[in-house]
C-alpha cells in the first residue's frame, strides 16, 4: 500500500490502463494524478451541463408541470389576458407566425421556477426550458425539443426566446407602457422612453408629465386583478375542511405596506420645487461640458430608511453608533394578511395573503390600501375587520380610504397618533372620542384618558379603568342601518336598558331599582353638560338620525383600547409584520432582493411578487396541513397534544423592557410611566421645531 492509500494492483491497474508497460518505472506521486484523474473522470462536466449550467442538476417531471399547469389555468389570468389583448387591439387574423412560448408555458415556467424558490431571471427561466422539463412535461407546455433544429441547441437563443415572450405579456398589463418611435394617436408628441439608457432628470420628468393617467389607471386594475386571480386559487388549494374550520364568515385582514426594491439604483425626486433645482444644476453642468448621466426611467419613488451604523471603536474601548439615512429606489407593496377576530379561530386556517398591490412610495398611499381591501370583496368574500397601523386610517383623509372601505363594508381597527387623541367633533349633541361617539357630559377625565397616560400623568392600571367606564357613556344603536347606510343612535341614559343616569332624562319604568343603584348619574358640573333652555337634539330626543356624513371621521370595530381591541390589534400587527418579514426571508422567495429579479418596470415587479406570494400562500397551507396531520396522528394514537408554552422564555422569566413587561408578563408600570414621559418629551420638541420652522 502506498502513502496515497493506493493498493499494489490497483497501481498496476493504473499503469496499464495509463498505457505504460510494467517494466517502466511508477513513481508514488504520477500515481497519485492517476488516482485523481479518475476520480475526476467519474464527476466530469456532461455536454448537457456545459450548454447549460443551471439545468444540469433540475429537472421537473410531467406531474410536477401539469400542477403548476392547472394552477395557471384555475386562477383565471389566461382568460382575462385573452380579453386584455382584444380589447387592446389584437386579432388572430393578422396573421404572423405564431410564438414559440405561448402565455400558459410562460406563466407555468414561472410558477415552477418560484415553487422551486429559484431567481426570477429570464436566464434561469431560458434554463429551465432549455434542459430542465423532462420530454413529456416539454410536449405539455407544447414546447419543442432542443435538437429539433440547430437554433435552439443554444441556450443563449431559449433566453432571448422567453424575454421575448415575458415582454409581450407585460406589454398588455404595463400602466407605464415604452415608446420606442411615436406611431399612434395617444402616443404622437410625447418623449420617446425606453429602460436601457440613462436620461437626464429633464428628459425623465417630462416622460414623468406626459405619461397617460387613463392607461395608468387601466395598467394598474389589471395587475391588482392578475394577483387578486393567483392569490385566489391558492384560498382554494386549501382543504374543504380547513377553508370551513373558522367560526367566523367574515374575512377579517391586517394590511400594511412594504418596500420593494427596483434593479435600478439610480432615480428622481418627484417633488417639484426640488426637481427645478436638480435640473437647473444639471443644466449648469451640461453647459461646462460635464453632463451627468440621470436616472433610466422616473416611474419609481424613494423609500427612505433611518439604521443604526457602528463606527469601529479602538480595542478596549466601547462601539459607538451614529444614525445613517439610506435612500432605496423602487415601490410600496401594500399585503393584506387574514388575521381572525375570535381567538378560538387563530389556529383553525393558515393566515394567507388575501390581497396585495404595488404603488409609488408617498404616492397613493391610501389608494392602495383601499384596492386591496376592494379586491378582497371582489373575489366574493364577506367584509369584517381590516386592521392597520397609524399610517392608514389614522393619517388619511376619510374620503380616500374610510369612506370607500366602510362602503364596501369594512370595519377599522387603528392606533390613533397623539394629535387624534381625545374629542374631537360630534354631532346632534353626541361627542367624538377616539372612534366613539359619546354622552357629552361624559367626565373630564374619561375623555381626555388616552392622551394622560401618553404624557405620563396617569399610570397604564389608572388608564384601563376610565378606558373601561367610556363604555357607560357610549351612545348605542337603536336599529340596524337601512338601505342609504343611515342609523338612529340612542342616549345612553335612555331606553330600557341604560347605562347611565341623567337629570335631564327621565328613567324607563321598566328599569329595576336594584340595576337603578349600579348606574353612574351625570354630573351636572361636568364640562360639557347641556346648560340652557336650547338643548341639543340627542338630550330632547330619544335618539337621533346618523348619516354616514354624521358618524365620526373613522370609526373603529371595537372600543378603542378595550380589553377586546388589545387582543386583536397587538395579534394583527404581529402577524401583518410577520407576513412582510415572511416575504423576505430566503426562505419564501427575498421579495426585497432586487438581484433575483432583473427584468425593469412597474408592471414586472408587480408580476414577480404575485408568483412570489402565491408561492409563500402555497407553502403556508402546506406547512398548515402538515402540522394538523401530525396532531390528528398524536390524537388517534392516544397521545396527548403539543403543549406550546404561552410565552417565550425572555417573558416568562426575565423582565422586559421592550414591552414593558415583568417577569410572567405582568406590566412594569414604572417602566411604562418612564417611556410615557420620554415620549411625551420628545413629541414636544417636535412640535416646538415645527412652529419654529413654520414661523
Amino acid at each position: 500500500m502506498s502513502e496515497y492509500g493506493i493498493s499494489n494492483g490497483a497501481a498496476a491497474d493504473y499503469v496499464k490502463r495509463d498505457g505504460r508497460t510494467k517494466q517502466e518505472p511508477v513513481e508514488q506521486w504520477d500515481l497519485y494524478i492517476l488516482t485523481r484523474e479518475r476520480l475526476a473522470a467519474g464527476i466530469a462536466l456532461r455536454g448537457k451541463e456545459i450548454a447549460d449550467p443551471r439545468s444540469g442538476f433540475r429537472r421537473f417531471d410531467f406531474e410536477t408541470t401539469w400542477i403548476a399547469r392547472a394552477r395557471v389555468l384555475a386562477s383565471g389570468v389566461l382568460d382575462d389576458y385573452e380579453a386584455y389583448v382584444r380589447v387592446d387591439g389584437w386579432h388572430p387574423g393578422r396573421g404572423g407566425a405564431p410564438a414559440m412560448i405561448t402565455p400558459l408555458a410562460l406563466l407555468t415556467g414561472m410558477m415552477l421556477a418560484t415553487m422551486a424558490n429559484q431567481p426570477q431571471l429570464m436566464v434561469e427561466l431560458g434554463s429551465l426550458f432549455y434542459g430542465g422539463l423532462d420530454d413529456d412535461a416539454r410536449e405539455l407546455l407544447n414546447l419543442p425539443h432542443p435538437s429539433s433544429k440547430p437554433s435552439l441547441m443554444k441556450i443563449e437563443n431559449w433566453e432571448q426566446n422567453v424575454g421575448n415572450a415575458f415582454r409581450r405579456f407585460l406589454k398588455t398589463y404595463d400602466p407605464y407602457p415604452t415608446i420606442k418611435e411615436p406611431t399612434t394617436p395617444d402616443e404622437i408628441g410625447r418623449t420617446p422612453t425606453d429602460r436601457y439608457k440613462a436620461k437626464s432628470i429633464e428628459i425623465n420628468k417630462k416622460i414623468w408629465d406626459e405619461r397617460d393617467l387613463d392607461r395608468e389607471q387601466l395598467g394598474m386594475e389589471r395587475l391588482d386583478r392578475f394577483t387578486t386571480r393567483f392569490l385566489e386559487m391558492t384560498f382554494y388549494m386549501q382543504p374543504r375542511r380547513v377553508r370551513r374550520a373558522p367560526k367566523r364568515k367574515n374575512i377579517d385582514v391586517a394590511f400594511d405596506g412594504t418596500h420593494v426594491t427596483s434593479p435600478l439604483k439610480k432615480g428622481m425626486t418627484h417633488n417639484e420645487t426640488k426637481l427645478k433645482a436638480r435640473i437647473e444644476k444639471e443644466r449648469s453642468e451640461a453647459a461646462a461640458g460635464k453632463p451627468r448621466p440621470g436616472p433610466v426611467e422616473p416611474h419609481a419613488g424613494w423609500y427612505v430608511k433611518e439604521t443604526e451604523k457602528r463606527l469601529d471603536a479602538a480595542p478596549g474601548k466601547a462601539p459607538q453608533y451614529v444614525k445613517e439615512t439610506e435612500y432605496f429606489w423602487g415601490w410600496n407593496a401594500t399585503l393584506a394578511r387574514r388575521v381572525f377576530l375570535e381567538e378560538c379561530d387563530r389556529k383553525s386556517a393558515p393566515q394567507l395573503i388575501m390581497a396585495a398591490t404595488l404603488s409609488m412610495p408617498g404616492i397613493g398611499t391610501a389608494e392602495a390600501a383601499a384596492a386591496v381591501l376592494a379586491s378582497i370583496v371582489g373575489a366574493g368574500h364577506l367584509p369584517g375587520i381590516a386592521d392597520a397601523d397609524k399610517e392608514y386610517w389614522a393619517n388619511a383623509l376619510p374620503e380616500r380610504l374610510y369612506k370607500p372601505a366602510r362602503k364596501l363594508g369594512w370595519e377599522a381597527s387603528t392606533e390613533y397618533r397623539i394629535d387624534n387623541l381625545g374629542p374631537a367633533g360630534g354631532h346632534a349633541g353626541l361627542i367624538f372620542v377616539e372612534g366613539g361617539i359619546y354622552c357629552p357630559a361624559m367626565p373630564s377625565r374619561y375623555k381626555s384618558a388616552s392622551k394622560d397616560v401618553l404624557e405620563g400623568k396617569i399610570d397604564e392600571a389608572t388608564y384601563n379603568v376610565r378606558n373601561d367606564a367610556r363604555e357607560d357613556y357610549a351612545a348605542r344603536p337603536k336599529a340596524r342601518p337601512d338601505e342609504q347606510g343611515r342609523v338612529p343612535m340612542m342616549c345612553p341614559a335612555s331606553g330600557d336598558s341604560p347605562t347611565i343616569i341623567c337629570p335631564l332624562k327621565q328613567i324607563s319604568r321598566r328599569v329595576s331599582e336594584a340595576k337603578k343603584r349600579t348606574l353612574d348619574e351625570v354630573d351636572p358640573a361636568e364640562d360639557g353638560f347641556p346648560i340652557g333652555d336650547d338643548l341639543p337634539d340627542i338630550c330632547r330626543q330619544h335618539s337621533v338620525l346618523f348619516t354616514q356624513d354624521d358618524m365620526p371621521p373613522v370609526q373603529q370595530a371595537l372600543r378603542y383600547k378595550s380589553k377586546e381591541w388589545r387582543n386583536f390589534h397587538g395579534y394583527a400587527r404581529n402577524l401583518s409584520e410577520g407576513g412582510n418579514s415572511m416575504a423576505k426571508s430566503t426562505k419564501y422567495g427575498s421579495l426585497h432582493d432586487d438581484s433575483r429579479r432583473q427584468v425593469r418596470g412597474f408592471a414586472a415587479a408587480q408580476i414577480f411578487m404575485t408568483f412570489l406570494l402565491a408561492a409563500m400562500n402555497i407553502r403556508m397551507i402546506c406547512d398548515f396541513v402538515r402540522k394538523l396531520e401530525r396532531e390528528e396522528a398524536r390524537e388517534k394514537a392516544g397521545k396527548a397534544p403539543r403543549n406550546v408554552p404561552v410565552q417565550k422564555r425572555r417573558d416568562r422569566e426575565f423582565a422586559n423592557t421592550y414591552t414593558g413587561t415583568l417577569p410572567g408578563g405582568a406590566p412594569d408600570l414604572e417602566l411604562r410611566q418612564q417611556k410615557a414621559a420620554e415620549k411625551a418629551a420628545r413629541t414636544a420638541q417636535r412640535a416646538t421645531r415645527t412652529v419654529k420652522k413654520r414661523t
